[in-house]
């Protein structure tokens, strides 16, 4: 996904940033050990978030373990590892190769020259991984596929901001209400998942704005703020778009409380609550009023990860 799902650490208790780290690194570790180590490189932290839900629903005390070993990417570090027993952890590791492998098909498309070269290298390295990814899970699979198969229609027909977050709402509300234990809580995650996906949707067009513009590459920002004829953000109207983005973001948040009130009051709950309450805020942040570049956010992620 695009990593944007993610806790404000300064308000995190020691506790809960040190589990938070914990459930990080078996993701990662599961990753590796199911798909191949190359797979460990698409790990994000929005599929983090799909395992504390799942592990918030089901945890048990007694079948908490947890032990210490070596990052498998730095020898010289030292991680945690926990509940690598759960199921939940091969579903989402299967999860984070299949969106993977969509998204490197959806670039292959887009891009030009050397990086579509790339990008068809990769996608050949990666084709194994995916196969075994959709084989132990079809019904991931499957999701995604209609997924991204609704968005290139929605992009192809130049649809509003509205149409195009459905496919990616849509997704991960199926997706998300599979772990759930009974039906109200299939209610109560579809509604997260669903707005979830939304500001996904919303705060990767934001985020790509200024990029679209130039490479003249589809954005439905560009349609709803009447940017077609403009290379850049005209300053006269920055503020407002800023604005504007900020609030339909907001107001995806806001649709999430009243589901996130209803949660099972679990394990994760605290650490869930944070990163729909304090951590997208700071992100719509960083990314709308600070112009925080992705490329400054992977090199603070890759600091923070490995």
């Amino acid at each position: 996904m695009f990593g944007y799902v993610r806790p404000l650490k300064g308000e995190l208790k020691v506790n809960e940033y040190d589990e938070y780290k914990a459930v990080y690194c078996t993701l990662c570790k599961a990753i590796s050990k199911n798909y191949g180590r190359l797979q460990s490189f698409f790990l994000s932290f929005d599929l983090t978030f799909y395992v504390l839900l799942s592990l918030n629903e089901g945890f048990k005390e007694e079948n908490k373990c947890a032990n210490h070993g070596k990052c498998i990417f730095n020898p010289l570090k030292k991680c945690t590892y926990i509940f690598e027993k759960e199921d939940i952890y091969k579903k989402a590791a299967a999860l984070t190769v299949i969106m993977s492998y969509g998204k490197l098909k959806d670039n292959l498309f887009d891009e030009k020259g050397a990086k579509k070269i790339a990008y068809k290298l990769l996608k050949s390295l990666c084709s194994k991984a995916y196969k075994k990814a959709a084989e132990d899970f079809p019904f991931i699979d499957e999701a995604i596929n209609k997924m991204l198969q609704s968005q290139a229609e929605a992009e192809k027909n130049n649809m509003h901001l509205d149409a195009c977050c459905e496919p990616t709402a849509n997704m991960l509300r199926e997706i998300c209400m599979d772990l759930a234990s009974d039906d109200m809580n299939k209610t109560v995650l579809g509604t997260i998942a669903y707005f979830l996906g939304r500001w996904i949707y919303t705060m990767d067009a934001a985020d790509d704005l200024e990029d679209d513009l130039k490479n003249k590459s589809f954005n439905p920002l560009i349609k709803k703020f009447s940017l077609e004829n403009s290379e850049t953000i005209p300053e006269e109207k920055r503020s407002f778009i800023e604005n504007e983005c900020n609030a339909a973001l907001n107001g995806n948040i806001s649709m999430m409380l009243p589901a996130l009130n209803l949660l099972n009051n679990g394990r994760y709950s605290g650490i869930i609550n944070n990163i729909i309450s304090l951590g997208l805020p700071e992100m719509q942040r960083e990314i709308i009023f600070l112009h925080v570049t992705k490329k400054q956010r992977k090199k603070e992620d890759k600091k923070e990860k490995h």
